[in-house]
């Protein structure tokens, strides 16, 4: 069995599995370097239009829609809820373990540099020109060579090991793919192309951005194929005197995981890296989307994407909403292995659907009645009895022939999977944002059961669970919060059915 076929067999959950529930994030590692800065223009009062703009506040509109800080939701009382941003892209268990370091070729900002989303500025990493150890990097390809601007997706491993151990890998590719997701609105948004890459050697991309591996790894290059436009002036170069805030994930990964590293993630780990470059595979092309379908707001839509974290049972949504979601999911190209990913849906509320498991194909945009049914009850069970799987009006399952896939693309394949089950993922949470629906990914589910149940041969692999309906008041889920800080656990659903009011201390 290939390292890629037997990581998934192994993170797999058994029913009896404690899941992570009870765990939260730790504050956001913030780095520091010596090197000068750039600020960045204020993306305020909107994603700036790059017609009006200089080439920084143009880049300044690109990396707010990859990563940016959208806003800052206040809960009861005037608090915050959950005492964090919101930003451009969902995370797994809210940990956001995603950073981006860019490539500059423009004349006197050659380097590289790590984009600070909080402060909003770029911190040189280092100087001068890199084209020569980036090539050698993409495997002499050319595909990076003269590109005024290239994007390093990278991840931090302990800052997901925290909360989810032997299952981070997964977790850490959704939220690469969420990043990359962005892209396409993106670029429509800006007018610029864009290729992503992902054959390259890691272990020479790593030592191109500085990165201690052990910690971090790069999992996606995007050159930007057409410029953003370049004008001379542009925001000023100052230096920065940082507090000494590092905080020590080493520490506290040692201190909450004592077995760590999983030996699943080394394994996958030395898997990946074993690889080198294959021919690009597809079991499916890149969707070509019509002028009139799967057009949003991206920048209102950047502002409005949340993860639901409940859903309100019994509401529906219209056959035409669901159909305008579905309508603007597109398979992205890439240099590696794509168009693997299938979708199936669980309908629970859709006026005018019956209820039960569909297939829709993303290329005919066709969607097949495969078993008629009520599965709100397996939905909520094939989730770990989240609401989400069975409360909305819909549950989306991800899936993908993965040993067809390593055979074609060796180990790495499953890299690829999970990315592109995020990028495709995050399109949905950008369509419901702007369709006025809620939504949030599942990443903890029964494996097993839920290929069993799909009738999927083996070797396929469920890769990502989503929630779509209409969503529970922030007031309520804050309450279940506090309630669990304070060890009162209740179930989600009676929370939402009876209002947080009737649970006060």
């Amino acid at each position: 069995m290939s390292k890629a076929l037997e990581y998934q067999r192994r993170t797999g959950f058994p029913k009896e599995h404690d899941y992570f529930w009870r765990q939260y994030a730790f504050p956001q590692e913030i780095r520091t370097y010596d090197l000068p800065e750039i600020a960045l223009p204020s993306w305020e009062p909107s994603v700036p239009s790059v017609a009006s703009d200089t080439f920084l506040s143009a880049l300044c509109a690109s990396l707010y829609g990859l990563m940016g800080t959208t806003a800052i939701r206040d809960g009861p009382s005037g608090r915050t809820i959950y005492e964090k941003e919101h930003y451009a892209v969902p995370s797994s268990g809210g940990l956001h373990p995603c950073s981006l370091f860019l490539g500059l070729n423009i004349d006197g900002r050659q380097g590289i540099y790590y984009y600070h989303q909080h402060r909003h500025v770029l911190q040189k990493v280092q100087e001068g020109d890199f084209a020569v150890p980036l090539e050698e990097a993409t495997f002499r390809r050319g595909l990076c060579r003269e590109r005024p601007v290239v994007l390093f997706l990278t991840a931090l491993f302990p800052r997901t090991v925290l909360k989810y151990g032997f299952r981070s890998y997964r977790y850490l590719n959704h939220d690469v793919g969420h990043l990359l997701g962005n892209l396409r609105f993106a670029s429509e948004q800006l007018g610029y192309r864009y290729r992503i890459l992902q054959q390259f050697d890691d272990r020479s991309m790593a030592g191109l951005l500085g990165l201690e591996r052990r910690r971090e790894e790069v999992f996606a290059v995007v050159p930007l194929e057409s410029p953003i436009p370049v004008v001379a002036q542009g925001g000023a170069f100052h230096a920065t005197v940082h507090p000494d805030s590092y905080n020590d994930f080493d520490a506290l990964v040692r201190k909450n995981f004592p077995n760590y590293p999983y030996p699943e993630i080394a394994l996958i780990k030395e898997a990946v890296d074993q690889d080198r470059l294959h021919d690009p595979f597809t079991r499916e092309t890149a969707t070509i989307t019509k002028a009139e379908e799967g057009k949003i707001d991206f920048p209102a839509a950047l502002r409005k994407r949340k993860s639901a974290t409940s859903f309100v049972v019994g509401e529906t949504i219209s056959k035409e909403t669901f159909f305008a979601i579905l309508a603007t999911l597109r398979r992205e190209a890439t240099d590696a292995c794509g168009g693997m990913v299938s979708l199936f849906l669980l309908v629970h509320g859709v006026e005018g659907l019956d209820r039960g498991l569909y297939e829709y194909e993303l290329s005919s945009r066709k969607l097949s009645l495969i078993r008629r049914g009520d599965f709100r009850d397996l939905g909520r069970s094939l989730a770990y009895g989240q609401n989400l799987g069975g409360g909305g009006a819909c549950c989306v399952i991800w899936t993908a022939p993965l040993a067809e896939a390593v055979r074609a693309c060796g180990d790495r394949a499953i890299r690829y999977a999970y990315q592109e089950s995020g990028m495709l993922g995050q399109q949905l949470y950008l369509s419901c944002a702007h369709n006025g629906v809620g939504i949030s990914g599942i990443g903890a589910y029964l494996d097993g059961e839920l290929l069993r149940f799909l009738g999927l041969p083996e070797g396929h692999a469920v890769l990502y669970l989503m929630g779509i309906g209409r969503s529970a008041p922030d007031d309520v889920r804050y309450r279940e919060r506090e309630l669990l800080k304070e060890g009162r656990w209740v179930e989600e659903q009676e929370i939402v059915e009876k209002g947080y009011a009737n649970f006060a201390p």
